[in-house]
């Protein structure tokens, strides 16, 4: 329910949100600042659109989550304010990485083009294998609650372990020829979109939206193909994406 004059300014924001996700000893000093301003910028924001959404709701999602309850237990301010940040930023990051990163394979892979294109068949199976290959989202961590032992090395209960998605979505003990970008894949138990409880919120949202940008992109062109061979990507580690992908319409 925000309007469209902020989409600009909260893609800064978010940016520099998604930039300070990675480890903070990895930060330099100007990005951790980064990210202090951001998320001061996300709380006025929205602190000012709930509390006008309180005097006047409405039928956006911000609105309902003020509405709801459970057992006459509601949202707070704070809660409100993260929702709408993780909402924003993770559903804004994941899914323009997912879409210029599938983007960029299918252009690498005349052959793949082709058949994402003229087979609606493998739509589905094609966005699967496009949220595999790329993993927007690269690295998640998570702490033991208990020992445990993987790979013959035990981990500490309370230890904190960085978990590699993408090296998981290219096991070649779970995937036939993981290095292979394919379309039409359909045993593809990946985990794109995270796992157990932490499993994407908006997972749903993206996988619809990546069916309904790619046809109506390739639909709207007669070809579309990579611009250059110098490609730059973000620093960040967590959430991989590109700056830019330069690209040549021909209509």
């Amino acid at each position: 329910g925000i309007p469209q004059s902020g989409l600009e300014m909260f893609k800064d924001w978010s940016d520099a949100t998604a930039r300070g996700l990675d480890p903070d000893f990895l930060l330099p000093p100007e990005d951790l600042q980064g990210r202090l301003d951001a998320l001061l910028a996300f709380l006025g924001y929205f602190g000012n659109l709930i509390s006008d959404r309180r005097n006047a709701l409405g039928d956006d999602l911000l609105s309902k989550l003020i509405q709801a309850e459970e057992d006459g237990i509601s949202l707070t301010q704070g809660e409100l304010i993260a929702t709408c940040i993780l909402i924003l930023v993770a559903g804004h990051e994941t899914t323009v990485n997912l879409l210029s990163g599938g983007l960029l394979e299918l252009m690498r892979n005349p052959d793949q083009m082709a058949l994402f294109r003229d087979d609606p068949g493998v739509l589905r199976t094609g966005i699967e294998e496009m949220t595999r290959y790329v993993s927007p989202v690269h690295m998640t961590g998570r702490t033991a609650l208990e020992h445990i032992e993987i790979g013959g090395e035990t981990v500490q209960k309370g230890e904190f372990m960085m978990l590699l998605l993408a090296c998981a979505n290219r096991d070649p003990a779970v995937f036939k020829d993981p290095e292979t970008f394919d379309v039409r894949r359909e045993d593809n138990p990946h985990i794109g979109f995270g796992f157990g409880a932490h499993f994407c919120l908006g997972a749903s949202l993206a996988r619809l939206e990546a069916q309904v940008a790619f046809p109506e992109l390739l639909g709207r062109v007669k070809s579309i193909e990579l611009a250059t061979d110098e490609l730059d990507y973000r620093d960040n580690l967590i959430l991989r994406g590109l700056k830019s992908l330069p690209v040549r319409i021909t209509a």
